[in-house]
């Protein structure tokens, strides 16, 4: 896959902001893409060396209870 090929973010809301820890929390967003495709994404972020990071996992996030496809991209 080409990144061309990939959709790009047009959009995007925090949605919620939970299980906050001192080392992790998670941030629910709304993600809108250039495809029509909108989804709510859960982002996991852990801290680092004093610094917050988002952690990318090999985990699908269409397992996580906080994944929405909201809406399918155009066309489809």
């Amino acid at each position: 896959m080409y990144w061309k090929d990939v959709p790009s973010v047009e959009d995007y809301e925090i949605k919620e902001v939970k299980d906050v820890t001192e080392d992790n929390a998670t941030v629910v967003t709304k993600l809108e893409f250039d495809d029509g495709i909108i989804e709510q994404v859960p982002m996991h972020l852990v801290k680092k060396d004093e610094n917050w990071k988002l952690h990318i996992s090999e985990e699908d996030a269409n397992d996580d209870e906080d994944y929405k496809l909201i809406k399918q991209p155009d066309g489809f």
